[in-house]
């Protein structure tokens, strides 16, 4: 005896099965709702926070002093910056799982680099460009001249393009002014050279100012570093740009369907 009516009722089925499915999405889709909206605000300040940091970090690369690890809090003997301390203590779940990561690599990678950086800058690279002023620039030993200059720190001139460099001597020469470099010392302290046109020694300020940039190039390391420089703006960006977003939504529409489903699962 076949007891499978023929044909089958496929609508009769179908019918109320659809109808709880949706019921249910609706029921769960409401319930995530609701939760955005009482945490929109919440969430808004928090992204707000974390894109002021990494638009700290990407201005310190940028100009040339880049934040350290000593910048930040000390916890538990260890320096805790923002998303590092996020992750300490448990907020970061609050973010989606995805951009908390990249923020947490992307934070650390512009601290090793602002480290690696720090370190050359008081080494190699300070040693190098005492020698070109006593090379080329008669009296530099007056550290304290009077007069005006514009100032360039040696981390500044290790990533810093030729054009760059050149139109800042065209801006130094039509000013009258004179050029200093601020070496980085250890203990965070820094050092400043001065100098002028008038008190070099068989080069122009342009060139002066171009040996003293291939002496900081010179330095093992100081190329590598560049290039670390540059890929680290470009992570900084890529960070802020998804942090922009969710400032102006913190929960993007579809990001809520998907996280509405998972919720009763979790």
């Amino acid at each position: 005896m076949n007891w499978i009516p023929d044909p089958f009722p496929w609508s009769s089925i179908l019918t109320p099965i659809s109808s709880i499915v949706l019921s249910f999405g609706g029921f769960v889709i409401g319930i995530r709702s609701g939760k955005n909206n009482r945490d929109r605000g919440h969430l808004r300040d928090i992204y707000k926070g974390l894109y002021t940091h990494f638009d700290g970090l990407k201005y310190g690369l940028e100009r040339g002093v880049p934040k350290q690890w000593e910048g930040f809090p000390l916890e538990n003997n260890e320096y805790a910056p923002p998303v590092k301390a996020m992750k300490r203590d448990g907020s970061i779940h609050v973010l989606p799982d995805k951009l908390a990561a990249e923020m947490l690599d992307a934070e650390a990678g512009a601290l090793l680099t602002a480290w690696k950086w720090k370190g050359l800058a008081e080494g190699g690279v300070r040693t190098n460009v005492e020698g070109v002023f006593a090379k080329y620039a008669k009296n530099y030993a007056a550290k304290l001249r009077s007069g005006s200059y514009r100032p360039i720190r040696t981390s500044n001139l290790m990533i810093m393009s030729t054009d760059d460099l050149t139109k800042i001597i065209e801006d130094v020469r039509e000013k009258g002014i004179g050029l200093g470099v601020e070496l980085s010392i250890v203990g965070g302290r820094t050092e400043l050279l001065r100098t002028s046109e008038a008190d070099l020694d068989g080069v122009d300020l342009l060139s002066f100012a171009l040996h003293l940039k291939e002496a900081c190039l010179s330095v093992n390391g100081s190329q590598e570093i560049s290039k670390e420089v540059a890929a680290q703006v470009k992570c900084m960006d890529d960070v802020l740009r998804k942090l922009s977003k969710r400032i102006k939504d913190p929960h993007p529409f579809w990001a809520s369907v998907a996280q509405a489903f998972r919720d009763p699962f979790q």
